[in-house]
């Protein structure tokens, strides 16, 4: 089952936990020469500059946090429908990495029928943005579809799981490489390791 793992892009935490494992490995080092060699006025720029990742993971959890808590208004307070998904919109934003180079990160948008209940007027609401491809874990069409009292943001929710990725989907699609799979998760765990078996070391370097 998937429910747990797949949220709108702009409530994820992405890379908060590399940052964490980043920052301990950092200033953990810092400790360490401090302790060794005693502080230095260095030190002062190397302390300021863990300051920068630890700004950003901490504006990436409030900005998720806001996110979420927005959403679970709109579900207590705003229209609730039945819907039925009926395509995927895949749009590609561009950004500009490290190196000055272009990039474009994979969005994926929901488009749900909902009839209304008054005129029986069927109406396109659109999900979201996810960064991973969520149709394809989906089991079944069927969604229920939270209106704000605006009538302009809309989120989907009590999806029907696939109990196995390898089930049919809701869409017949052309196969493409999955960048969320198996393997993706491995490097993740893998790098995780390493920093932690760096941390390790830097604690304790007699070990």
């Amino acid at each position: 089952m998937f429910k747990r793992k797949i949220r709108p892009a702009q409530e994820e935490m992405t890379g908060v936990l590399y940052s964490a494992l980043f920052l301990l490995i950092w200033y953990a080092g810092l400790l360490r020469g401090i302790l060794t060699s005693g502080f230095q006025s260095s030190y002062m720029l190397f302390l300021a500059a863990g300051l920068i990742p630890l700004f950003t993971a901490v504006q990436t959890v409030r900005r998720a946090l806001f996110y979420r808590r927005q959403r679970e208004e709109i579900k207590a307070a705003g229209n609730v429908s039945r819907g039925r998904i009926v395509n995927v919109i895949m749009k590609s934003s561009p950004y500009e990495d490290s190196h000055h180079r272009t990039r474009y990160r994979r969005y994926y948008f929901l488009e749900a029928e909902v009839a209304d209940p008054v005129t029986g007027v069927i109406n396109r609401m659109e999900s979201p943005a996810y960064s991973r491809p969520i149709h394809r874990y989906l089991a079944s069409p069927e969604v229920t579809v939270y209106t704000d009292r605006t009538g302009w943001k809309h989120y989907m929710d009590d999806f029907q799981w696939k109990e196995r990725k390898s089930d049919p989907g809701i869409f017949e699609e052309n196969r493409v490489f999955d960048e969320y799979g198996t393997g993706a998760l491995v490097c993740k765990v893998l790098v995780i390791i390493v920093m932690l078996f760096m941390l390790f070391h830097i604690l304790f370097p007699g070990s």
